[in-house]
């Protein structure tokens, strides 16, 4: 929820200074809206001058493409524009004349732009869309294309970045719903790819991203990248217990969901929410039924007392209180 406390922001500025790193993300720059949302969903003014002034690595930001239109993204930029390296915006594939004027306006302020063209399993083997996005080469300096739905293989993503024009520097974010994070990643280096995202112990919504600690790893044996691996345990052992709370990763649903391309989002919903049982959520996903009147209303005045008891299996552990309980009642 773009909320983390200032001890672990410090942790994660000093050990990611000793890291083989050129960016770090810090979170989106949005316009005022109501409702409550933590500090790093907007990355006002204070958030950035302390990441400018702490940090030595180049400093990025993203941009909700619904939030922002060409007449508002100047004043969403320009105060930034002397903290911020690199603003990325996540890009609809349907909607990319929508971005062109505002992708000019950006560069009108002179910082850097990069375009994450998403979906990317879902037209990886169109080499006409594919085609179409060199337009785009002039407007941003990094085309990157995004697993959305951690359903891409390695042979995907060497496809794409041989239909993209070469003199385009081209990006890779992918996601871990079938664990193929760290392989399609290296394909994308392989391929010429020249900047791939992950993120510490793979944080990120549902199935989470790349761990960069797992390729930092991979690189230092591979490349003889040079990585401080106190510095990396470091900030890794305190993501680890962020980790435990949030249950970020994968599992059978996303894995399900992932091979089949299938939007993650109400698959989170059902997974954290606990309502329903793995083998429901998947031929949930495989039917396109939904499950969410299975269960007939009741009133419960015309019953008298009820006692309203959960599933799980501390029923089971507590049935004799729980009948002592009914026959007393």
């Amino acid at each position: 929820n773009w909320d983390f406390s200032e001890e672990l922001v410090d942790l994660y500025i000093a050990c990611t200074n000793n890291l083989p790193l050129e960016y770090i993300e810090v979170g989106y720059r949005n316009p005022k809206i109501s409702g409550y949302y933590g500090k790093y969903f907007f990355c006002n003014l204070g958030v950035l001058d302390k990441f400018k002034r702490n940090s030595n690595k180049k400093i990025s930001i993203m941009l909700n493409q619904k939030s922002i239109t060409k007449d508002n993204v100047v004043s969403i930029l320009e105060p930034s524009k002397n903290y911020v390296d690199l603003v990325r915006i996540a890009l609809n594939p349907k909607s990319i004349e929508e971005i062109i004027p505002i992708a000019n306006k950006i560069k009108e302020l002179d910082i850097d732009l990069a375009l994450n063209v998403m979906h990317a399993s879902k037209w990886c083997d169109d080499s006409s869309f594919i085609s179409s996005l060199n337009e785009l080469g002039g407007i941003c300096k990094y085309l990157y294309f995004v697993d959305s739905y951690g359903s891409m293989f390695p042979e995907d993503v060497t496809n794409i970045s041989k239909n993209i024009d070469p003199n385009i520097q081209t990006g890779f974010h992918g996601h871990n719903n079938m664990e193929m994070g760290l392989s399609n990643t290296l394909s994308a280096l392989d391929s010429g790819v020249k900047i791939v995202d992950s993120t510490i112990t793979g944080m990120g919504r549902g199935a989470g991203n790349l761990a960069t600690e797992l390729l930092l790893t991979v690189l230092n044996k591979k490349k003889n990248l040079e990585v401080d691996f106190d510095s990396l345990s470091e900030i890794v052992s305190t993501f680890t217990s962020l980790k435990k709370k949030h249950e970020w990763g994968t599992s059978l649903p996303y894995m399900f969901s992932g091979v089949n391309s299938f939007p993650q989002k109400k698959v989170m919903d059902w997974v954290t929410k606990r309502y329903y049982s793995f083998g429901t959520i998947i031929k949930t996903l495989k039917t396109g039924e939904t499950y969410d009147n299975t269960f007939k209303d009741f009133n419960a005045e015309q019953k008298g007392k009820v006692l309203l008891v959960g599933g799980g299996k501390s029923v089971e552990e507590h049935k004799d209180s729980i009948l002592t309980f009914l026959k007393e009642n």
